[in-house]
């Protein structure tokens, strides 16, 4: 069972820099798929895949910096539309290209000015419901390798309502980082114990009054690799 690459994301991650009194003391930045800062209206670009990150780290980093420019971008594409399918992701595409770098190791500035962090996500192929473990297949056609510019943090175990975007890390969003030994990214080392919290989060339970109460948040759940890419300010 090997993950694969679904695609990438920027989110302005919570850091231990921002207020210390806070932070869990093992924790340097709360790096979940889940809960993060995400970019304005980035759905609404329509750049998006199946899995509802990017295909590529273009197109997540562009939604990031640079989504009102992209927003009017789109709204002109589409009042001008021919019918040819694809054309206007196209056309925004020749825009990023252009205008909208993705900065390199060399070139931190850019991460310092709009404190974004630049995520690759490879999933399992598995899919958590109702504390049942069930084959996901996964196609993920199109999504640009994974540059070598990426270092691996760690596992996170994250709900999809619907399938559809990522919605809750409980390791974050609900305090388990307090129940389960978790590394200064806020994710898991173990793949197995990733498979038993996803087994266990996905167990979903209703009080009498309809109202759900946990163990987490609702599922279904998927295991999800965490990659981040490498700047020097990061």
């Amino acid at each position: 069972m090997s993950p694969i690459l679904i695609g990438y994301f920027a989110h302005r991650p919570w850091t231990r820099a921002e207020d210390r009194r806070l932070f869990p003391a093992q924790i340097e930045a709360m790096c979940n798929v889940g809960n993060a800062i995400a970019p304005p209206n980035w759905i609404n670009l329509w750049l998006h895949n199946d899995y509802w990150v990017f295909n590529t780290e273009a197109r997540a980093w562009a939604a990031a910096v640079d989504h009102d420019n992209l927003h009017r971008l789109r709204a002109d594409l589409t009042r001008r539309w021919d019918g040819t399918p694809g054309s206007i992701q196209a056309g925004m595409d020749k825009y990023i290209a252009r205008h909208v770098p993705v900065p390199d190791a060399a070139a931190p500035s850019a991460l310092r000015r709009f404190e974004w962090w630049l995520f690759a996500y490879r999933m399992f192929p598995l899919r958590f419901a109702d504390g049942v473990e069930a084959p996901y297949p996964i196609r993920a056609g199109g999504v640009q390798p994974l540059p070598a510019d990426y270092d691996y943090l760690g596992l996170d175990v994250v709900s999809r309502e619907r399938d559809l975007e990522f919605c809750h890390s409980p390791l974050d969003c609900n305090g388990w980082y307090t129940e389960v030994a978790v590394n200064r990214f806020c994710l898991l080392d173990e793949l197995e114990t990733a498979l038993q919290l996803a087994r266990h989060w996905s167990k979903g339970k209703f009080d009498e009054k309809g109202s759900y109460v946990g163990p987490a948040e609702p599922g279904p759940y998927f295991i999800v690799e965490v990659f981040r890419k490498r700047f020097e300010s990061a």
